[in-house]
């Protein structure tokens, strides 16, 4: 494995960088702050077979970065489009360290683990200090590490939106700290938006007779989502939100990551009515370790979104679930429905996980 320490002082962190992905076909870049400046400063380093770069940063609520941060992303499009490559930003709160990672062919060439920001100040005019390896297997873990934690994707669309809004709202890009602005609350909800058609499911959990016990958590970052019949319909990336059945309160919300099939070993006898299940990541773990305390019911949310929209449907065709009555073991939901019920839960896992 070779190391290097990289410095501003001689070896600059934008040469490296540089060096880094003219080597590269796709690269994977987290920083929590960016700039016009480190945009211009690697127009010019990307070679003819670079095809896409992936960023991670933050567009944290009531802050004055995310509204700096939109003409710079947009920018950065501009600039990516000229070129033929394909920008995929991805959004991680909790970001606070800054990588650099060049990819070829599937390999990882090298990855750079700096205090340096994809900012001027970080890569050429700071005191910065970092270190550029090239080991490939903990390259990747870190990579995969970091794609893990990212919570949404956005993309130019999106970007245009926050604009508009801006505009509209006459909100200039200057020092502010104290604003309370969510542009990302602009967006549709939609937990991964990969520019295709969601799914968006109603799953219930337990029995009448055998019900979810209400200190039983779900805070986990993967469950296992168990149905009784097949799961053929049940797609990679569909939406599940759960609820307990006797209670109706919120469980959590999931995404399927991998459709798995039949259970072969059941741990009781009860689980064999199950034996069908999903693998899901969950996305509202803190408010899924407390929702029995959160009594956030689908009764209740169906009853306000109806109120919001009089001519709104929670199921395609219907404002009922009455198929729930008949056993059925999932149901799918209209996007504005899931949509409002994502941003209700979303919105307490948010606020208590402060």
């Amino acid at each position: 494995m070779s190391i290097e320490i990289i410095d501003n002082g001689g070896n600059k962190h934008l040469d490296e960088l540089r060096t880094l992905l003219s080597r590269s076909s796709a690269a994977v870049i987290a920083s929590p702050f960016i700039s016009e400046e480190a945009v211009d400063g690697i127009k010019k380093c990307f070679s003819g077979g670079f095809k896409e770069l992936t960023l991670v940063t933050t567009m944290k609520q009531e802050g004055y970065d995310q509204v700096k941060k939109v003409p710079v992303l947009l920018k950065l499009y501009s600039v990516l489009k000229a070129l033929l490559i394909k920008l995929t930003i991805k959004i991680d709160d909790d970001l606070h360290g800054k990588v650099y990672i060049g990819i070829k062919d599937d390999k990882y060439l090298g990855a750079i683990v700096t205090s340096a920001n994809f900012t001027g100040n970080g890569l050429w005019k700071h005191h910065e200090w970092g270190v550029y390896f090239n080991e490939q297997e903990k390259i990747q873990m870190m990579c995969e590490q970091l794609l893990k934690e990212t919570t949404q994707t956005i993309d130019e669309n999106d970007l245009k939106l926050m604009q508009k809004w801006m505009r509209e709202h006459q909100v200039k890009v200057e020092k502010n700290p104290k604003m309370k602005i969510n542009l990302i609350n602009l967006l549709p909800p939609a937990i991964i938006r990969r520019g295709k058609k969601i799914i968006y499911w109603l799953k219930p959990l337990g029995t009448t007779d055998c019900p979810v016990p209400e200190t039983m958590k779900f805070g986990e970052e993967q469950h296992d989502i168990t149905f009784a019949k097949g799961v053929s319909n049940v797609k990679e990336d569909n939406v599940i939100i759960a609820y307990a059945v006797k209670t109706r309160k919120i469980i959590s919300i999931f995404t399927a990551t991998e459709v798995k099939g039949v259970i072969k070993v059941f741990k009781n006898k009860r689980d064999e009515k199950w034996p069908y299940y999903v693998k899901c990541d969950n996305h509202t773990r803190t408010f899924g370790a407390n929702w029995s305390s959160e009594n956030l019911t689908l009764d209740y949310l169906k009853h306000s979104f109806l109120r919001k929209n009089q001519e709104g449907e929670v199921r395609p065709g219907a404002r009922d679930f009455n198929p729930m009555r008949r056993g059925l073991d999932r149901l799918k939901l209209t996007e504005e429905f899931a949509a409002y019920v994502i941003n209700k839960v979303m919105e307490r896992d948010r606020k208590n996980g402060i």
